[in-house]
């Protein structure tokens, strides 16, 4: 379980999201601080989905997400995509 209350010092992200997707952190975020979690932030949610990033068996996993993704017209980092 996340410990949301710990001291650590936070570093700022930057990075390029698609709309949809900031909005629906926001309308996620909003409606658990009305559903009795007010204290929560963006950012806890963001560690909280980042999470897996922490253990090789997490990268591992989302790699193999992120291979199977369909990045459309964009540019993937799949090699075999070049």
């Amino acid at each position: 379980m996340a410990d949301w209350s710990s001291p650590e010092p936070r570093i700022v992200m930057s990075g390029r999201i698609r709309r949809e997707v900031w909005e629906a952190l926001d309308a996620f975020v909003a409606e658990a601080q009305q559903s009795g979690m007010p204290r929560l932030q963006r950012y806890h949610v963001l560690e909280h989905l980042l999470a897996p990033v922490l253990t090789e068996e997490g990268r591992a996993q989302l790699r193999r997400e992120l291979r199977g993704e369909d990045w459309g017209s964009r540019k993937s980092w799949n090699e075999n995509s070049r």
